[in-house]
């Protein structure tokens, strides 16, 4: 039996109970469906009965991408947990950790409609914001200790707002559980970058409300300056390929302790980026059942075991040593030609360049990997309680909403979901514009979808712009604007030895490329793909962190199999460039690639043998580049080609066999000539059933 619940009717009671204490209402627009933030810079999104008009509820869409054939918010299973309860709305400006009214009024239910913090602040390089911005830094520490501190029950619990990733697999306000073994993440899918967008939302305005209210602990000069200072709190980023870190964790993420100023003064606290400390130990086994995290009491990143601290130095090591090719990786995200490219580590349709064979996610998956180890960041269902998780996810974010600047207009294009997530069971529906993000919600209960954050300029609507994506400026300015600072920050250094003058203005170069596909379902957990040029070590640690290793193409999941073809790159030119080999010398490349270039599988501190991998796929493709620094835009590539020569022999290793896959010319290498595209009698690999493009 489903019962019919007024939330409507049921809140207005609630008001009149509560009238003795009510929240100040603050001004509705209902064009917009979206509740102004109050004057005293606190994020008001759960009024009282307004007097104006409530903007409609849209009917439920029973079929669109994947949801669920019910209204989830109308018909309530009285058999189930209802959402209506006091404690699960927006916090306002009373104490987040003491109940409130329920948010809302769209007769969906109670919930926390994202909104984003008011006004337009930056989000800066975590880093630059403890050292250029202190006052701010020190409110979002503040903030972040609060909100760490909460009850872990309460919806808008650092507990709870991480679980929405994945553990413990419930439903976050709604829809009720449609799969109880995934989180509402979206992994291996055109929405990946959006879908993440709304959810930092949510975990940002939750801290400018916890720092707002500490900020008025304050008194005197302070009371002014912190109350200002906690307006301008947001998420900060950890950029992985900033020439000033080398890939490095900052030391502000990394220490185990950290200063802060207090009303009362000084004083030296844990530092809440370093880790989440679990509050109960009974809910944790409950909720982390099965995962390899669940008897670690606090969150930890690379540990030997459950009982070491996090390896910082070690992870540091490993990032280093990935830097240069990571650095150029990003810096070709921005040549890839669809958004859905970009965002997504799924394979792209066969016959594109190898350039697009690169993505965000897969930059994302190896962090990932790379962090974790044997800890939280390395599995996707307990990887948010990772407190770098925000700003490794806010840098994510800013590529994206760079690379929405250099290219309006590029939106998300349908694709068949492989993944599941909690929403949305059953894989197979397609994925596009309208796919609905589950549990973000507007204020009139409408669901996010890609329309909402598909433009640079969305993230000025949510209240946060990104030193390279300011607001105030026209699309071409933007663009432009982007292009420099993209080429500022990321693009290679010039220099006569390996880069020639072009007659017509700019530089050229011939960049090199690994480029890797597997289907990721063939390993259960979290492993990466390493690539090496020399001498591979025998331990674990030197063959991540020695001069040999390249990078690695990383699936990140966890306990569950995921079913995807990836894909990813690793630029070979950086390391070619320090062995002394010329990359313009195709023959040479060659032959030292065939000769030295390996690769290995490694799941945490095990090495897996490479037949557990049969569709492993792993090409090296060249093309010459044209680089402008002093213009400041992006380079123009050429034809690419790609060497079967240089991995035809080795497990794994491309063949021609394979050259559907490539967009390219396929060159073999026969006696240091260029035959074209070659025929050949072998079979190609077996490819998975459900390998579609």
């Amino acid at each position: 039996m489903r019962v019919h619940i007024d939330f409507n009717e049921a809140y207005k009671d609630y008001c009149v109970q509560t009238a003795s204490n009510p929240v100040r209402d603050p001004p509705y627009d209902p064009i917009n469906g979206r509740y102004t933030p109050s004057d005293d810079g606190i994020n008001t999104a759960v009024p009282n009965v307004p007097t104006g008009p409530v903007a409609p509820v849209p009917p439920v869409d029973p079929g669109k991408g994947g949801t669920n054939p019910t209204d989830p918010g109308i018909l309530i299973d009285p058999s189930a947990p209802t959402t209506l309860k006091p404690g699960n709305g927006n916090t306002n400006n009373t104490d987040p950790s003491k109940p409130t009214v329920p948010g809302g009024l769209s007769g969906n239910g109670a919930f926390t409609a994202i909104t984003g913090a008011p006004g337009i602040e930056y989000r800066w390089p975590v880093q630059d914001l403890a050292s250029k911005y202190p006052d701010v830094f020190n409110m979002f520490i503040l903030a972040l200790e609060a909100l760490q501190k909460m009850p872990e029950t309460l919806e808008l619990s650092y507990y709870q707002l991480a679980g929405i990733h994945g553990a413990p697999f419930q439903a976050w306000q709604y829809p009720q559980a449609q799969r109880v073994d995934w989180g509402y993440c979206t992994h291996k899918s055109v929405i990946f970058v959006n879908w993440h967008r709304p959810y930092l939302l949510l975990v940002e305005q939750t801290l400018v409300e916890h720092a707002v209210r500490l900020a008025k602990e304050f008194t005197g000069s302070d009371g002014d300056k912190y109350r200002e200072a906690a307006k301008k709190v947001r998420l900060p980023y950890w950029d992985w390929s900033a020439d000033n870190l080398r890939g490095r964790i900052p030391e502000v993420v990394s220490s185990p302790q950290i200063s802060v100023i207090r009303p009362s003064g000084p004083q030296t606290i844990r530092n809440p980026l370093y880790s989440y400390v679990f509050q109960d130990n009974v809910m944790k086994v409950r909720d982390f059942d099965g995962f390899p995290q669940v008897n670690m009491t606090e969150t930890l990143r690379t540990p030997l075991n459950i009982t070491q601290q996090s390896r910082h130095d070690v992870i540091n090591a490993r990032l280093e040593a990935t830097f240069d090719g990571r650095k150029l990786q990003t810096f070709q995200i921005f040549q890839i030609n669809t958004f859905s490219h970009f965002s997504t580590a799924r394979f792209p349709s066969p016959g594109l360049s190898p350039l697009e064979w690169n993505s965000v996610e897969s930059i994302h998956d190896d962090v990932h990997a790379t962090v974790g180890g044997r800890g939280h960041m390395s599995t996707v269902p307990v990887a948010a309680f990772d407190p770098i998780f925000w700003i490794h996810h806010t840098n994510v974010d800013r590529l994206g909403a760079m690379y929405q600047a250099i290219n309006p207009g590029s939106n998300v294009e349908p694709l068949v979901q492989r993944e599941p997530n909690f929403a949305f069971p059953n894989p197979g529906g397609i994925e596009d514009m309208n796919t609905k993000f589950y549990p973000f919600r507007h204020p009139n209960g409408q669901e996010f979808t890609s329309h909402d954050v598909s433009c640079a300029d969305s993230i000025h609507k949510y209240g946060y712009a990104y030193p390279e994506v300011p607001s105030g400026k026209s699309g071409a300015e933007l663009s432009q604007f982007t292009s420099k600072a993209v080429c500022a920050l990321y693009a290679p250094k010039i220099n006569t030895t390996n880069f020639r003058s072009m007659p017509g203005g700019g530089w050229e170069r011939t960049e090199w490329l690994a480029h890797v596909t597997y289907d990721e379902s063939q390993i259960d957990g979290t492993f990466k793909v390493s690539i090496y040029v020399g001498d591979v070590p025998a331990s674990t640690d030197a063959k991540l962190t020695d001069k040999s290793v390249i990078g690695g193409c990383s699936s990140f999941s966890g306990t569950q199999k995921h079913n995807a073809q990836i894909a990813g790159t690793l630029p070979l030119t950086p390391t070619l460039v320090t062995k002394g080999v010329t990359p313009a010398n195709k023959e040479e490349v060659v032959k030292y690639l065939k000769e030295n270039m390996t690769w290995k599988i490694l799941k945490g501190a095990e090495e897996v043998p490479l037949s557990q991998l049969p569709s492993l796929c792993v090409g090296v493709s060249a093309a010459p580049v044209q680089y402008f620094p002093q213009e400041g835009r992006l380079p123009t590539y050429g034809e690419w080609s790609t060497y079967y020569e240089a991995t035809q022999d080795k497990v794994g290793g491309m063949k021609v066999t394979d050259s559907a896959l490539v967009g390219s010319k396929n060159v073999v290498r026969v006696n240091g000539t260029d035959n074209g595209s070659a025929t050949t009698l072998e079979t190609p690999r077996k490819r998975p059933s459900y390998f579609s493009y």
